[in-house]
């Protein structure tokens, strides 16, 4: 017998069409198109595509993609700046950015008056969900900008829940006060998202000039130089700036001092905290998580905030793993959470899905030297030394001053027994960075191997005047001046290395050795060999030693 169907049953069947017609939408917004063509009004076209963009990030139904994804793909594609010409483009940019709606749209001016026209288009089957024709004057630029975003929107074929307070989030967020000031603010945005920070830097420097109490362009600043930060290190391999951090800092608190609301400001605290030394802030980490939260609560589809704390739990990989994959979820263009992941899965041995994220990585990024590096370690640690070493080399081929990789790739060198090519690899790497000590250790090591400890002496030298806790290089060291019958000069490194370096077992071991074999005293060799089979009681050959201190 069938059950009847019960308003209660169609209650709950009516909750779950609705949870389903209202699911998420990833929307992507590209520059509008700027029918007037005057050069002078071409941040103009940015402007508003940015306007949108911030105002739908207020909206809980929306993922929206960062603009700097957008016009990537848009060039990519090779559309230009604008437009959704056809079907197939509109699905191909939609495609790659993993939207499931675009909007375009275009402005005009002429004298004061201005007219926005826009499009929302659902990427599968280029269907015009909703499009509107603002007319105004550019005085009133902000309330234009306010009627597009909402009334794209608020049609029923969006699927999209628009509440009442989320409306009034976006008419009342964050407008300038002053046109000029508005158009510094556009013309850094449109640099920021093209990668040129100093540029940025410098619109927004003169958009607060203009209106001192900007909060979204303090924000633009604070983000610019955070992003700077990562920039120098990680794309062009030069030491990092501690007063790039700063900046970021000083100018996150003045948005927030302006409007606390502001998200993006959270991440550069966020940001700020991750990245500073622990002496100069001992609970970082607890403020990184922090600000990642307020953020979150701010914007829950905030996917940096969510990666920013996928570093704070770096250390519980479940928990890693599971913020990883929201924040990708929110925007799969973040190369540092496409990596994070990669690495992840490689710690784990899970080989294939490490090595898709880390060539997604690359694919994002072509300039992420950290990433074809990771690569490289991936094939070694599968046994493809020789798949490693093509890598580095078609990547040097390319990019052929990547300090990094040029080590990287005098090490596999090295393991393959191609000692000549190694030590090429290394002096070029120390003629491009002199400040390498990695690589000043490396070359040393080829002679300490070769039993010219002159020679290798000399290079670690090199390598510790830079880097003084080095632990290979003090070992190392140590080692080639017992070589030479140096032992109080070999113990000072030695010793040193054993003190800083508390996972170590070797320097223990080799002073053991100097005490045993060439000092001939029992009972400092056996201190020694007792401390280095504390370390790594696995290593038979450390009570083997002691055994036979004791005549066994």
């Amino acid at each position: 017998m069938k059950k009847p169907i019960t308003i209660l049953s169609i209650f709950f069947l009516l909750v779950i069409i609705s949870n389903s017609l209202f699911a998420e939408k990833v929307i992507g917004v590209t520059k509008f198109e700027n029918l007037t063509k005057n050069q002078e009004l071409e941040w103009l076209g940015s402007g508003i595509a940015d306007a949108i963009t911030f105002k739908y990030s207020k909206v809980k139904d929306i993922i929206i993609v960062d603009r700097t994804n957008v016009e990537k793909i848009m060039q990519e594609i090779e559309l230009g700046q604008y437009g959704l010409v056809d079907k197939k483009s509109a699905k191909n940019v939609g495609k790659a950015l993993g939207a499931d709606m675009l909007v375009s749209g275009s402005f005009v001016k002429m004298g004061n008056n201005v007219r926005i026209s826009a499009k929302l288009v659902e990427v599968e089957s280029h269907k015009i969900i909703n499009q509107v024709q603002i007319d105004g004057t550019i005085d009133d630029i902000f309330k234009l900008q306010d009627d597009v975003a909402i009334n794209l929107i608020k049609g029923e074929g969006s699927e999209v829940r628009l509440s009442d307070a989320e409306e009034k989030r976006i008419t009342s967020s964050h407008k300038a006060k002053n046109l000029s000031a508005y158009e510094f603010y556009s013309k850094g945005q449109d640099f920021y998202i093209k990668n040129q920070y100093y540029e940025g830097i410098e619109m927004f420097t003169k958009a607060i000039e203009i209106d001192s109490n900007y909060d979204l362009a303090y924000t633009g600043l604070s983000k610019s130089y955070s992003s700077l930060f990562w920039h120098v290190s990680a794309i062009l391999e030069k030491p990092e700036d501690p007063s790039l951090l700063d900046k970021s800092y000083e100018y996150a608190n003045k948005a927030l001092k302006l409007n606390p609301d502001l998200d993006e400001a959270h991440i550069s605290l966020s940001k700020y905290y991750q990245n500073v030394k622990i002496e100069k802030v001992s609970n970082k980490w607890e403020m990184c998580e922090r600000e990642a939260k307020k953020a979150l609560s701010i914007n829950s589809n905030n996917a940096e905030g969510l990666y920013i704390l996928s570093r704070v739990y770096a250390t519980n990989q479940v928990k890693e793993e599971e913020y990883l994959k929201k924040a990708l979820d929110k925007n799969r263009f973040l190369v540092g959470a496409q990596l994070s992941m990669g690495i992840l899965y490689y710690n784990q041995n899970k080989y294939n899905l490490a090595e898709s994220y880390m060539k997604k990585t690359i694919e994002i990024e072509p300039k992420y030297f950290l990433a074809y590096s990771w690569l490289g370690f991936l094939y070694n640690k599968k046994g493809e030394l020789n798949k490693a070493v093509e890598l580095y080399e078609s990547v040097l081929k390319k990019y052929p001053d990547y300090t990094y990789i040029i080590r990287n790739l005098g090490i596999y060198y090295r393991d393959l027994k191609r000692t000549d090519d190694a030590m090429a690899q290394f002096r070029k790497a120390v003629r491009l960075k002199e400040n390498d000590h990695m690589s000043w250790h490396e070359i040393g090591s080829i002679y300490m191997n070769k039993g010219e400890y002159d020679e290798s002496i000399g290079y670690f030298k090199k390598a510790l005047k830079i880097q003084p806790e080095y632990y290979y290089s003090l070992a190392n060291m140590g080692y080639s001046l017992s070589m030479k019958g140096d032992y109080d000069g070999a113990f000072t490194f030695l010793e040193k290395a054993y003190n800083l370096h508390s996972d170590k077992d070797w320097p223990a071991g080799h002073i053991g050795w100097i005490y045993k074999n060439k000092r001939i005293d029992k009972s400092k060799a056996r201190i020694w060999y007792e401390r280095a089979s504390k370390r790594n009681p696995n290593d038979s050959s450390y009570k083997k030693y002691l055994n036979e201190l004791d005549g066994n």
